[in-house]
């Protein structure tokens, strides 16, 4: 992690070294507490906001919370997969104390697809805006996280493969490409499964009547297809 910063510090990019630092002890400190019972952690960013920023640490737990009862109206949310592969902590300021975001929904990821507003660095703040959107600011975020990650974070192509499971795992014959190369899009992977129209990876679809079987009707979003996960 230090070497990127210095890296991305001398191409004038970045949030520069000594915050980088501060960044890997937080990491550390995230990653060693055993309250928090993380199994893997890295930092996924920051987050500019007008009364204070959001530093962002990207986790997985070594016990995943269990599945609470879902609403049969609504379309459920993906629990420990897909949209909430990973578990997300943020902190105002680096050292500081750290919250876990809560699970997105569905809903919150296409009503945040519909907004552009400023954040203010306070997790419980409402959400004014039009349309609604359901959840505050904490919610708000972690929509945008989500968005964000199955957009941006790639991987060379051919680094994973996916399992039986639908996991990822190293590629057993991977041989990395030239750097010359590696300035091709093509050569490069989406890490995260695509998010669809219905705000998951994993598109839901109701079951049919039985007495409507042949005349039932899904939705477009119900009916959307790919593309695969690790595409370029």
């Amino acid at each position: 992690m230090l070497g990127d910063a210095a890296l991305l510090d001398a191409l004038g990019v970045g949030i520069g070294r000594t915050e980088m630092m501060n960044v890997a002890l937080a990491v550390k400190k995230l990653g060693e507490d055993p309250k928090k019972g993380v199994a893997t952690v890295r930092f996924f960013g920051k987050f500019l906001g007008t009364h204070a920023d959001y530093y962002v640490f990207e986790t997985t737990l070594k016990s995943p919370p269990e599945e609470p009862e879902q609403q049969p109206d609504e379309i459920p949310i993906e629990w420990n997969t897909g949209a909430n592969g990973y578990v997300y902590f943020v902190a105002n300021h680096l050292g500081g104390p750290l919250t876990q975001l809560p699970h997105v929904t569905p809903a919150q990821v296409k009503a945040a697809r519909t907004l552009k507003r400023f954040l203010t660095g306070r997790l419980a703040n409402a959400v004014s805006s039009y349309p609604v959107f359901p959840g505050n600011e904490g919610n708000y975020l972690r929509a945008q996280i989500a968005r964000i990650s199955c957009t941006t974070v790639v991987c060379p192509a051919g680094l994973f493969v996916v399992n039986e499971e639908g996991g990822l795992e190293n590629a057993e014959e991977f041989t990395p490409l030239p750097a010359r190369e590696m300035g091709a899009a093509a050569n490069w992977s989406h890490r995260y499964s695509h998010l669809k129209k219905q705000g998951r990876c994993m598109v839901h679809k109701r079951e049919a009547p039985e007495d409507e079987e042949d005349t039932f009707e899904w939705t477009e979003e119900e009916l959307e297809e790919g593309p695969e996960q690790l595409v370029s």
